[in-house]
């Protein structure tokens, strides 16, 4: 019942209704916990962190990435690892005053690339893709359509519109979807 809860809390907080969303995550976090259960914290901690995400709420969206973290930690469990990191780096961007921004954004940069670390270590083809994406916007926002800029070390994926390369076989990185247009990078 608490992992359905969770869902559903989930659902909401991606349909606009963010602090009915919240509050059904963590009331089904705490159902879940009466269990004595362990395993898949880490996992379960991720919509709460999306949830505040999606309320503007960073600082606490945060402090769910890092007790996550803190659980991949202590069980070993690392099957979402690899997007408890990109979370982190998109809450970074999310959280710092804008006087911190350079500071934000390279801390984003370095979870992001630790999700795609890690995701191909696990062989995680959607975590890496995912990682590799929030990545390459990060990248267009801080230098713009057609700025020379070294592209992170990725492979080729085509998935829908969107299409990110590897700087070690393909000399032009581009990211492509409806919502956040084309962006290109060059390799140096």
């Amino acid at each position: 019942m608490g992992i359905g809860t969770i869902i559903r809390g989930w659902a909401l907080a991606h349909q606009g209704q963010e602090a009915e969303g919240t509050a059904q995550i963590l009331h089904g976090l705490d159902i879940y916990r009466t269990t004595g259960s362990g395993i898949n914290w880490p996992q379960l901690l991720l919509p709460l962190a999306e949830a505040y995400e999606l309320s503007g709420n960073a600082v606490e969206g945060l402090r769910a990435v890092e007790a996550a973290l803190a659980a991949v930690e202590k069980t070993g469990e690392r099957r979402d690892e690899a997007e408890v990191h990109r979370l982190k780096g998109v809450l970074a961007l999310r959280s710092k005053a804008s006087q911190y921004r350079i500071q934000s954004q390279s801390e984003a940069e370095e979870q992001f690339r630790k999700a795609i670390e890690v995701a191909r270590r696990q062989s995680s083809k959607s975590w890496e893709l995912r990682a590799t994406t929030s990545l390459a916007r990060l990248l267009a926002k801080q230098h713009g359509a057609g700025v020379r800029v070294p592209p992170p070390d990725l492979r080729l994926w085509h998935l829908g519109d969107a299409q990110i390369c590897t700087a070690s076989g393909v000399h032009l990185c581009r990211v492509r979807d409806r919502q956040h247009g084309s962006v290109q990078y060059e390799k140096r």
